[in-house]
């Protein structure tokens, strides 16, 4: 098994229907690799093409000094239930904050195929990981993958105000520092944190402030599945108390009946007789569905489009073929292939089928520098017409200024500032997108959205 090189591989492109699912990855038993602490994995997951060459479909967090992580950020792909998907589960030991995986050291690796879990009992597989010595529970530990359909409701969100009322403490002085612990049950029974909310000290009724919760990540958009609401009394010299819990849906929590008994939890292992663990209110729980790309058009959402080219010296000089701006006697060059690609997408969305075009980084034809100029020259009107609009106005300013400076990302902070805009082709001739600092922009300057949309009126 040779490690893999962590970089920028990203998935083939895929538009073939399929369902998607979470996995959610735990580890037993792996091996300790530090000297003086245990070890901080991590779990990447590789899909493995049939030419054998490989790609990164994604990474848990990293869990610091244990041997038996139960990783909470789960990984979500796409299964086709009528192909083979070989999948690599590759667990690392990270010991610095190289990218690079070669220097980080192995703790074990297995290989299946999704549809192998997926078609497993319950959707869950265990399996040993295997080393350098093929696989060896005893050795290097073994995984646990759990496979999930996410539902098509899982984006939408559920707000919710809690308090509680007469909740216990374990304190010998004072009324407890409480807060709660939401968890799903997952589909083998396991408790999966969601969501903690923020400590309410000194009371035995604790008012915690709203939050909300995505449904996939609470109940997998099934809204008649149990949610744990678990009551912990915080202690600040040993392990923090659980008094109780209450176990309920989302569909109850949005019914008629607000408030709930606090119950001894499942796993307390008690047998004594039920005491008053107090109650759980709930005072408001709404369901929201955060609205999509697609609502917005529908709802009559116009978008207006701003591009800004990077004439920065860090292109090179256009007369050189090594540089992004060549001047090709035939065919596109880097800069026009990206504009019509990423500019053709975007006219479809605009009902004018104006782009206000800018340019920065370049020394005009009466020798000053511009960090923010209209490829049409009129400052006042920057508009063109389409994507052909700002190829000619990119073939105009191309043959009549020189480029100047470096730090094209840094320039973009003035037309994100003065011009407002939205994306920005920068000397690899790629499609930008990131919002500059404050500090970056020219005096009286403000940062800017990255996108602007307008509803009708």
């Amino acid at each position: 098994f040779n490690m893999p090189r962590l970089g920028p591989a990203v998935a083939p492109p895929d538009v073939r229907p399929g369902m998607s699912v979470r996995l959610s990855i735990e580890c037993r038993g792996l091996a300790n690799r530090d000297t003086l602490s245990y070890s901080d994995p991590v779990c990447v997951v590789l899909g493995v093409q049939p030419n054998g060459s490989r790609f990164e479909i994604g990474r848990t967090e990293t869990i610091q000094n244990c041997l038996n992580p139960r990783f909470t950020k789960p990984i979500e792909t796409k299964f086709y239930f009528e192909e083979i998907q070989k999948l690599q589960f590759v667990v690392y030991d990270i010991d610095n904050a190289s990218a690079d995986l070669s220097k980080q050291d192995l703790l074990g690796n297995f290989e299946t195929t999704l549809s192998t879990i997926v078609g497993s009992r319950g959707s869950c597989l265990t399996s040993p990981l295997s080393g350098r010595g093929g696989a060896d529970e005893k050795k290097y530990g073994n995984i646990k993958i759990l496979a999930e359909e996410i539902p098509s409701n899982a984006d939408d969100e559920i707000k919710l105000r809690i308090c509680g009322k007469r909740i216990p403490t374990k304190d010998w002085i004072g009324k407890g520092d409480h807060y709660l612990l939401i968890k799903r049950i997952r589909a083998d029974g396991v408790l999966e944190t969601v969501h903690k909310t923020e400590v309410v000290s000194g009371t035995s009724n604790p008012v915690w402030a709203p939050f909300t919760l995505k449904v996939g990540n609470v109940c997998m958009g099934k809204l008649d599945q149990k949610i744990v609401f678990e009551f912990m009394d915080e202690n600040t010299v040993s392990a923090d108390s659980l008094m109780g819990e209450v176990r309920v849906s989302v569909n109850e929590l949005l019914g008629a009946t607000k408030t709930f008994r606090v119950q001894k939890a499942h796993d307390s292992g008690s047998r004594g007789p039920d005491k008053d663990l107090g109650e759980m209110t709930v005072t408001s729980a709404e369901i929201y569905h955060p609205p999509t790309f697609m609502d917005y058009l529908a709802g009559g959402c116009e978008v207006t489009v701003a591009v800004a080219i990077d004439f920065t010296g860090s292109n090179g000089n256009p007369s050189s073929p090594d540089s992004l701006h060549y001047r090709r006697p035939s065919g596109w060059n880097h800069y026009q292939a990206a504009i019509i690609s990423v500019g053709e997408i975007l006219e479809k969305y605009s009902s004018t089928k104006m782009f206000n075009a800018y340019g920065f980084g370049a020394m005009m034809p009466n020798g000053q520098v511009s960090h923010c100029f209209a490829l049409n020259g009129n400052p006042a009107n920057p508009g063109v017409a389409g994507v052909q609009g700002i190829l000619d106005g990119y073939a105009r300013t191309i043959s009549s200024v020189t480029g100047r400076g470096a730090g094209g990302q840094r320039m973009l902070g003035w037309c994100v500032g003065v011009g407002g805009c939205c994306v920005s082709f920068d000397r690899r001739g790629a499609l930008g997108g990131r919002a500059a600092a404050d500090s970056e922009f020219p005096a009286g300057a403000r940062a800017l959205p990255l996108a602007a949309a307008h509803p009708p009126g």
